[in-house]
C-alpha cells in the first residue's frame, strides 16, 4: 500500500506541474529532448575524457530517462559511474565519488550529493524505464552513495550543500524504505531550518548558488510524500525566493548588491537569472532561452503580488547571514541604481561591496576587490587548495562596512599574510566604462580605449561616473601602505577588454615590506549612488554636496576610526583598534532579520511557526538566562581558568561525561565521526567580568582528533563593540590526547592579543569542524603557554 500510496502522489504531482507548464506554453517534452540530444556528456563518456565530471553521468543519465530516448546508454553511465565511485570501506571517501575522471581519489566530497540529486529522481520516477541490470546497478550506485552522504556532514551555514545533502538523504530514505536515511535527512533539514531562522541564509546571495538553493527546495518539494517535510520545504521555499526577488535589481537584469561566492566578478551573474526570468521579475535578455526544467516540473510558484510588493521603489532590504554581529547585509534599490554592502567577508570570492546600474545583463558592474596578484577583473584560475577546482580565489581582508540608504562606508584592513605570500597589494573599486561622464575632483576626464592611462587622485577627491540617470561617487577617505604612508591612489584604464576602468589604491611599496600588526594597512571608500542623473541640475548639486561633505581619517594610539557625513545627515563610522582584526565601534548597523524589506522581516515571518524553529528559539532562550547568571572573574595579575560546560552550551554542541582524562570527566563538543569533515552552528557562551583593562590571551585545554577535526571559531565583544570577530582558530596538532593550545595565528603565534576593556565581556566559541573537543579555557595577561 506504502508504494502504491506514494506512486499516486506522484503522479499526481506531476499531472499539476505539466498542468502549469501548459498554462506558460512551454512545451517541456521538446526542451528536455533537445537538450538530450545536444548533450556532448555521451562523446565524453565514450572516451573517458579527463575532466569528465561524475556529476554529469547522472545529470545525462536523468535527461535520457526524461527524453525516453537512448535509454541503452545507461549500461555504460553506471558503470563509469561506478568505476569513479569509492567503495573502499577503509577510506574517507567511501560512498563518494571521484569529480573528475583524471582524479586518483575523492578531492570534492559534495560529488556524492551533486550526483544523488538526479539518481535520485531517476529511481523515484523512471525506475520501470530501467533493465533488470540497469536498477541493479543504479540501485548499487545509491545503496554505496547513501553511505557517502551519510558521511558528509557539513555545517547549516555552507547552505547549497546542506540543503541539498538532507535532500538526498530524505528522498532516498522515503524511496527505499530506509527509515533510518529518512530520519537523519529530516534531522539535518530540521538543523538547517533552524539555523536559517535565528541565523539567515550563510551564503548570501550568490548568483550561483542561489541557483542550486532552489533547484533543491523545488526538487524536494516535488517529490517528497512527508508532510512535515512538505510544510518546513515551503516555509523555506518563501523564504529562498523572498530573498531572490526583493533582491533582483531588474533594471540590470540580475540579482543586486553585495554577493557571497561569486564566480562572475565583472558582472555578477550566475545561474539565479533564469529563475529570476521564470518567475517574472524581468524579461529575458535571451529571448531563446528556456526556463530551469525543475521550474517547470514545479507546482509551486511565489505569489504574484511578490513582484509589487518587494520590488517597490526605493527600498531597502537588510539581512543577517550568521550569528556574528557583522555578518549583515544591506542594499538600497532605486529605479536606475543600486547599493550595497556586506558587513564582513564569508568567502574569497566574495563582492563585498557593489553598485548596480540600469542597463543590459552583459553590463559591467561597480565592486570592490582585494587584490594580491594582479587579477582585478577575476579572470585568472587558481587550484582550490588540494580540491579538483580552479576558480578565481582572492584575497580576504578584515573588511568592515555600514550603509545608510543611498551613502556607504567600507573598510579593507590587510592581513599581515597578504603582503607576504602575494606579489602585490591592491585595493580596487571597479566601474564600468565607457560612460556618459567621468568627474576627478570636479574635472571631466575621458580614456581612450587603445591607450592605458592611469589618472592621479588626490587624497580625499571625488571619483564621479554617470551612466543614464544612475550615478556612483567615490571618495578614498583613508589609504596606507606597508611602510606607515599614505597610499597612492588613480584611477586606470589598463587596456582591458571588459569595459571597465579601475580605482585603485596601491598599498606595496617597492621593497615588498611585510605589514606590521601596530600599523594598519588597507583603504576605506566612500561610495553615494544618485537616481536622477539625468538632471543636469540636480546632477551638478548632488556632485558639489558629495565633494564638500564631511569625512575624516584618524589613526593614533593604535586606534582608526573612519567617519562620513551621509546625505541623511547620519554619521557612518568605523572604528577598529590594535591589532586591527575587528571593529570596536561602528554605525549605523542593521537590526536583525532573516530577510527584511523596508523594515518588515518578511523571512522571519515565514519560519517562525515550523516547530523545529520554536524549539530552537526556546533552547537558545533557555541557554541565554544560564549565561547571564554566570559568568568568570579575570584579574589582572593571575590566569583564570574555567571548564567549557560551565557556559551557555546552544546545539549542536553538548556536554558529554564520558572521559574520565577531562577536566571533571566533562567536555564539551558538536558529536561527528572523525575525517567525516562535518561543521554545525552550535556555540558556548561565557561572560567574563573583567576587573581592569588590558591585553589578555586565551587558551583551551582541546583533542584534534584528525585533520578534519582540528578548529573553531572564536568571537569576544564588549557590550559595545566586537574585539575579535569569528575568528578561524586552527588547533596546531591533531592528537587523540588533551593538550593546552593557545588561539593564536601565523602572525601571532603566542596567542592573539585581545585588548580587553573593564566590564562584561562576552566570549563564544562555536563548531567550525565537528569531533573537536573543548575542556577548559583560560585567560591569562601573559603570552605563551606555561
Amino acid at each position: 500500500m506504502k508504494a502504491v500510496r506514494f506512486s499516486i502522489i506522484i503522479l499526481a504531482l506531476f499531472i499539476v506541474a505539466t498542468s502549469s507548464l501548459r498554462a506558460q506554453e512551454h512545451d517541456l517534452a521538446a526542451i528536455i529532448k533537445r537538450q538530450a540530444e545536444r548533450s556532448s556528456v555521451w562523446d565524453r563518456v565514450q572516451t573517458l575524457t579527463p575532466n569528465m565530471t561524475s556529476r554529469e553521468l547522472f545529470t545525462y543519465a536523468l535527461l535520457l530517462c526524461e527524453a525516453r530516448i537512448n535509454l541503452d546508454r545507461l549500461d555504460r553511465l553506471f558503470e563509469v559511474a561506478a568505476r569513479m565511485q569509492d567503495r573502499d570501506p577503509e577510506s574517507r571517501g567511501y560512498g563518494n565519488f571521484r569529480w573528475n575522471w583524471r582524479d586518483g581519489a575523492v578531492l570534492d566530497f559534495n560529488a556524492c550529493d551533486f550526483c544523488m540529486e538526479n539518481a535520485a529522481v531517476i529511481w523515484i520516477k523512471h525506475r520501470e524505464l530501467l533493465t533488470d541490470k540497469q536498477r541493479k546497478d543504479l540501485r548499487e550506485l545509491i545503496d554505496y552513495a547513501i553511505k557517502g552522504c551519510l558521511r558528509h556532514r557539513v555545517s547549516s551555514g555552507y547552505t547549497n550543500i546542506a540543503i541539498m545533502n538532507a535532500q538526498n538523504l530524505i528522498l532516498m530514505g522515503e524511496m527505499l524504505g530506509r527509515d533510518d536515511v529518512l530520519a537523519e535527512g529530516r534531522k539535518r533539514l530540521d538543523d538547517f531550518c533552524a539555523y536559517t531562522a535565528v541565523n539567515g541564509i550563510h551564503e548570501y546571495c550568490s548568483p550561483t548558488y542561489a541557483s542550486v538553493d532552489l533547484a533543491c527546495l523545488h526538487r524536494l518539494h516535488t517529490y517528497c510524500v512527508t508532510p512535515a517535510v512538505r510544510e518546513q520545504c515551503e516555509a523555506l521555499l518563501k523564504v529562498f525566493w523572498l530573498d531572490a526577488i526583493a533582491n533582483c535589481f531588474a533594471p540590470s537584469f540580475r540579482l543586486g548588491g553585495a554577493h557571497s561566492r561569486d564566480y562572475d566578478y565583472l558582472c555578477g551573474c550566475g545561474g539565479v537569472e533564469a529563475w529570476l526570468a521564470a518567475a517574472g521579475c524581468f524579461a529575458s535578455p535571451n529571448p531563446n532561452a528556456t526556463p530551469p526544467l525543475l521550474w517547470l516540473q514545479s507546482s509551486w510558484r511565489p505569489p504574484a503580488d511578490w513582484l509589487r510588493d518587494l520590488q517597490v521603489v526605493p527600498r531597502v532590504m537588510t539581512q543577517v547571514w550568521g550569528p556574528s554581529g557583522s555578518e549583515y547585509r544591506v542594499m538600497w534599490a532605486g529605479r536606475h541604481v543600486a547599493l550595497s554592502i556586506a558587513g564582513k567577508t564569508y568567502h574569497n570570492m566574495d563582492a563585498p561591496m557593489v553598485v548596480n546600474f540600469a542597463g543590459p545583463q552583459t553590463m559591467p558592474r561597480g565592486y570592490f576587490i582585494a587584490d594580491g596578484r594582479r587579477d582585478p577583473y577575476g579572470k585568472k584560475v587558481i587550484p582550490e587548495g588540494t580540491g579538483p577546482h580552479r576558480k578565481t580565489l582572492h584575497l580576504m581582508p578584515h573588511w568592515h562596512a555600514v550603509q545608510d540608504g543611498q551613502d556607504a562606508l567600507g573598510l579593507a584592513l590587510h592581513r599581515r599574510e597578504d603582503s607576504r605570500d602575494h606579489p602585490t597589494l591592491e585595493s580596487h573599486f571597479v566601474l564600468p566604462y565607457p560612460s556618459d561622464e567621468l568627474f576627478i575632483g570636479g574635472r571631466a576626464v575621458t580614456f581612450d580605449a587603445k591607450a592605458p592611462k592611469a589618472l592621479p587622485v588626490a587624497p580625499g577627491a571625488a571619483v564621479v561616473i554617470r551612466h543614464g540617470a544612475a550615478a556612483a561617487a567615490i571618495r578614498v577617505v583613508w589609504g596606507q601602505n606597508t611602510v606607515r604612508e599614505s597610499a597612492p591612489v588613480a584611477l586606470i584604464h589598463d587596456g582591458n577588454p571588459h569595459s571597465v576602468i579601475r580605482l585603485t589604491v596601491a598599498h606595496h611599496d617597492q621593497w615588498g615590506m611585510p605589514i606590521d600588526t601596530d600599523t594598519p594597512v588597507g583603504a576605506a571608500f566612500w561610495v553615494r549612488v544618485c537616481d536622477q542623473a539625468d538632471n543636469a541640475e540636480h546632477f551638478a548639486r548632488w556632485r558639489r554636496e558629495f565633494a564638500t561633505a564631511a569625512a575624516d581619517a584618524r589613526c593614533d594610539d593604535g586606534t582608526l576610526a573612519i567617519t562620513a557625513s551621509a546625505a541623511s545627515g547620519q554619521t557612518l563610522r568605523l572604528v577598529t583598534q590594535k591589532p586591527f582584526m575587528a571593529l570596536s565601534g561602528a554605525e549605523p548597523t542593521p537590526a536583525r532579520a532573516v530577510l527584511a524589506v523596508n523594515g518588515r522581516d518578511f523571512g522571519g515571518e515565514c519560519l517562525a511557526g515550523l516547530p523545529v524553529v520554536v524549539a530552537y528559539k526556546r533552547q537558545i532562550a533557555e541557554a541565554l538566562k544560564r549565561q547571564r547568571e554566570g559568568s568568570v572573574v579575570i584579574l589582572p595579575d593571575r590566569d583564570a581558568v574555567w571548564e567549557a560546560e560551565a557556559g551557555a552550551v546552544f546545539p549542536n554542541m553538548v556536554v558529554a561525561k564520558d572521559d574520565p582524562q577531562a577536566s571533571g570527566g566533562s567536555y564539551v563538543w558538536a558529536p561527528g565521526e572523525p575525517g567525516a569533515r562535518g561543521g554545525g552552528a552550535g556555540y558556548i557562551l561565557q561572560n567574563l567580568q573583567v576587573a581592569k583593562a588590558g591585553l589578555y590571551y586565551l587558551s583551551a585545554r582541546v583533542i584534534a582528533p584528525s585533520p578534519e577535526d582540528d578548529s573553531f571559531f572564536v568571537s569576544v565583544s564588549s557590550e559595545k563593540f566586537s574585539i575579535l570577530d569569528q575568528f578561524v582558530w586552527h588547533l596546531p596538532r591533531v592528537s587523540m590526547e588533551w593538550y593546552w593550545a593557545m588561539v593564536a595565528d601565523r602572525g601571532n603565534p603566542d596567542g592573539i592579543p585581545l585588548r580587553l576593556p573593564e566590564g562584561t565581556v562576552t566570549l563564544r566559541i562555536q563548531v567550525r569542524e565537528d569531533g573537536a573537543k573543548i575542556d577548559q579555557l583560560r585567560l591569562s595577561p601573559q603570552p605563551g603557554l606555561r
